[in-house]
């Protein structure tokens, strides 16, 4: 049996909130000079410098995040007593969209947030 008892209650649980949009993806960084030949010894000739390196590629774009939960009862161990009371469910979180690349490139949608009349929590 629960501490808690609802008597004659209306519980309405709202809107939760969307996620994020997803950044775009940057641009790839430059290539750096290759390092110095090294001197030559003894009636040799000094070592040739190293080749650049290659320029980096671009960046992917970022997820989208998830929309938040709503949860009319959020409660953890016993389930509370209830007596005329009425719940009314509210609505998920819409999922944010992924991030746009160059071309076909996008990042992952979020997922959208659930959403109940109760929620148990879990230890």
């Amino acid at each position: 049996m629960s501490d808690v008892t609802l008597d004659t209650c209306e519980i309405v649980a709202g809107r939760a909130g969307a996620g994020g949009v997803g950044g775009n993806p940057g641009p790839g960084g430059m290539g750096a000079a290759g390092g110095m030949g090294g001197a030559g010894a003894m009636m040799t000739r000094a070592g040739a410098s190293g080749g650049n390196g290659g320029d980096g590629g671009q960046g992917g774009p970022g997820s989208g995040g998830n929309g938040g939960p709503s949860y009319a009862l959020v409660f953890s161990g016993t389930t509370p007593m209830r007596t005329t009371t009425t719940f009314t469910a509210g609505m998920g979180g819409a999922r944010g969209a992924g991030g746009m690349g160059a071309g076909p490139a996008r990042g992952a949608n979020g997922v959208a947030g659930a959403a109940a009349m109760e929620f148990v929590v879990t230890p």
